[in-house]
């Protein structure tokens, strides 16, 4: 290869020796380094400041609380927990007693439902209180006194027809409708 150089040696640029070029790879390297512990403390330091910041919280929180605390007597708390455990007895006997002269909510629904005699279809059945409506259509008007007369026996309800209607004016289809009332 001809050299078209034409400077003298001593002007000439040299290239970069092996020395030189790891000198500048271990600075990049020390460099990195140090900007690795530099951010793992400043990391450290932002979470101890936060930890010694929670720390002081809960120091000034047990303060107040052992100030405020109210000294408990051992006598005092068992004799609230004998008060406690008669009434709980007494409310329990008390609960036993309640409602046992009339039969429940539940018992009138089911009742309505279990007593249905044949060519009755009920078409709705409202609650308010302890009064059940229940309406429907019969074949008949004397399928809906029976279901009456079967619901009157059945528990302690006292039944009463509020209508009973013919679907025909002039009477020749036998089809009623009717609405019943059952009260305890």
């Amino acid at each position: 290869m001809i050299d078209l150089n034409v400077l003298p040696e001593q002007y000439r640029r040299s290239g970069i020796s092996l020395r030189q070029t790891l000198l500048a790879l271990g600075g990049v390297v020390a460099l990195a380094m140090l900007g690795v512990l530099f951010m793992t403390l400043s990391a450290a330091q932002a979470q101890t400041a936060a930890q010694e910041a929670e720390l002081a919280a809960l120091k000034a929180t047990l303060t107040t609380s052992s100030a405020n605390a109210v000294p408990v007597d051992p006598m005092a708390l068992q004799q609230t927990i004998a008060a406690l455990r008669a009434e709980t007895v007494r409310l329990r006997a008390e609960a036993q007693t309640v409602g046992t002269g009339r039969p429940s909510r539940a018992m009138g629904l089911a009742l309505a439902i279990r007593l249905i005699v044949p060519g009755v279809t009920l078409t709705s059945i409202t609650e308010t209180g302890w009064l059940y409506q229940v309406s429907g259509q019969a074949g008949s008007q004397a399928s809906v006194l029976d279901y009456a007369r079967a619901l009157q026996g059945g528990a302690a309800w006292r039944v009463r027809i509020v209508s009973l209607v013919n679907t025909d004016p002039l009477g020749l289809a036998p089809e009623a409708l009717f609405l019943i009332e059952m009260a305890q």
